[in-house]
């Protein structure tokens, strides 16, 4: 398949914006792209990506900007194997692995893993997950029945789990950002 002279083009900006990014060992959104004379949509949305795939890391701050550096391969796999390896990794495993889904049903297919989760902590994980907006209610749950809450994925987003802090504030490591903070305010 032919490139057109756009993706050319673009493939040599990545390429100079990846040696920069190689020969320093920290540096700002901004001076990469200054490298390649500046912001553009598609070089924003590169460097986003670099860190969705867990290859840029924020090390600091610079004023109001954050400061990266560069992981190599071994170090983003690492990184990435690690938070998969959780209890909350094999939920968000099974959950993408499920589509729809009831909190029995992800206890069940993690029971005879290396890491197996009770009800009450999946049901936990799903409720942060619904606040968040990575799953929806598809049919609700019926005490009195004891019919359990169905969930839908509907914000997939690649194979890292989403992490959860102590304030309830959801990161999207596979999109580098905060998608949630507790008490109702989605970003």
């Amino acid at each position: 398949m032919k490139m057109n002279v756009f993706e050319a083009d673009f493939e040599v900006e990545k390429g100079q914006m990846m040696d920069f990014m190689t020969n320093h060992a920290t540096f700002t959104n901004a001076e990469v792209l200054a490298c390649v004379g500046g912001p553009t949509t598609r070089r924003d949305l590169f460097l986003r990506n670099l860190r969705k795939q867990g290859k840029m890391r924020m090390v600091g701050r610079q004023g109001n900007w954050p400061v990266y550096s560069l992981l190599s391969s071994h170090e983003a796999q690492t990184r990435a194997a690690t938070k998969r390896a959780t209890p909350r990794g094999a939920m968000w495993r099974a959950i993408r692995s499920l589509g729809r889904f009831t909190t029995e049903e992800i206890v069940a297919a993690l029971a005879g893993s290396d890491a197996p989760v009770i009800e009450a902590d999946a049901r936990k994980f799903c409720s942060v997950l619904l606040d968040a907006g990575y799953l929806k209610v598809v049919q609700k749950a019926r005490s009195h029945t004891d019919r359990p809450a169905i969930y839908l994925l509907v914000n997939n987003t690649g194979p890292l789990p989403p992490e959860i802090k102590r304030r309830q504030i959801v990161i999207d490591a596979n999109q580098d950002r905060v998608v949630h903070v507790g008490g109702g305010v989605r970003l």
